[in-house]
């Protein structure tokens, strides 16, 4: 018989299989607070921004992305069509993103999603298990709503409103 940790006496592997991720992101809303043009949509380097994005999402390991349109729907579908994302209309997105569809609807508040990203819980209860990474930038807490964000976006790039278009 083949004992082992993971093989048991049927000499098959029972170890848990690779944990998925999926990432949703939420690019339906109408950018009121942007004044104007759709955020989404706003050039970042030589790419609209949910482009950027989008390719940001995928290039951190993730197995699946889903991204939820609305407003200016068709562009952000165009500016996506090559990656590999799945793409989930919300046909009420006038009404907040509590109307994304069912897959996809945010399903806390802002300040709860703050404590799951921190991990709060696992850290209180796992303390000896938790390693701490302090990081020198806002990139996991800045939103780009305003026309003020997005200069500060383009910024921290080291791209001007020239090289933005």
């Amino acid at each position: 018989p083949q004992g082992g940790a993971h093989g048991g006496s049927s000499g098959r592997d029972v170890t848990a299989p690779a944990m998925r991720f999926s990432a949703v992101v939420l690019a339906a809303g109408l950018s009121s607070r942007m004044e104007g043009p759709h955020k989404m949509m706003l050039p970042v380097g030589d790419e609209p921004a949910i482009r950027r994005s989008v390719r940001s999402v995928l290039d951190s390991g993730v197995q699946e992305v889903v991204v939820v349109t609305g407003y200016q729907g068709r562009g952000v579908m165009k500016a996506l069509s090559d990656l590999p994302v799945t793409l989930q209309p919300n046909m009420r997105y006038e009404d907040g993103q509590t109307c994304s569809p069912p897959p996809t609807r945010p399903r806390w508040p802002p300040a709860a999603g703050r404590r799951l990203i921190g991990c709060r819980k696992l850290v209180e209860e796992y303390p000896d298990e938790v390693y701490f990474h302090d990081v020198t930038h806002d990139r996991f807490s800045s939103d780009m709503d305003t026309p003020e964000d997005y200069a500060r976006v383009l910024s921290r790039l080291g791209l001007g409103q020239g090289e933005a278009a």
